[in-house]
C-alpha cells in the first residue's frame, strides 16, 4: 500500500494507476498539447502525468472542490517539479 493509499483510505480507488498515467503523459506529448483542463483532481496523479506530457512551457488548469484531497496533489506536484505548470481552482467546474 502506498502512502497516498494509506492517507486516502477507501477513497484511494478513485486514483488512477501507473499505466493510465503513462498513457496520459504520452498522449499529451504525442499530440503536442500545451494546454489542458482537468475536472476532478483528487490527489493529483493524473494531473501530474498530464503536466509532464505538456512539457516545461505547458499549462494545466485543474478544477476540484476539495481542499483536503488537493493538498495531497500539491505535495505531489511540488515533489515532481511540475507545480509551476498547474493552476488549481477550488470551485465547482461549472463556475470556473
Amino acid at each position: 500500500m502506498t502512502a497516498t493509499e494509506q492517507r486516502t483510505g477507501d477513497f484511494s480507488r478513485m486514483q488512477i494507476g501507473g499505466d493510465p498515467g503513462t498513457v496520459f503523459e504520452s498522449l499529451a506529448s504525442a499530440i503536442g498539447a500545451r494546454n489542458a483542463i482537468e475536472i476532478g483532481t483528487f490527489t493529483g496523479y493524473s494531473a501530474l502525468s498530464i503536466a509532464r506530457g505538456l512539457g516545461p512551457n505547458g499549462k494545466l488548469i485543474c478544477c476540484d472542490v476539495s481542499e483536503e484531497w488537493t493538498a495531497i496533489a500539491r505535495e505531489h506536484w511540488q515533489l515532481a517539479g511540475v507545480s509551476d505548470r498547474i493552476e488549481l481552482v477550488i470551485a465547482p467546474a461549472l463556475e470556473t
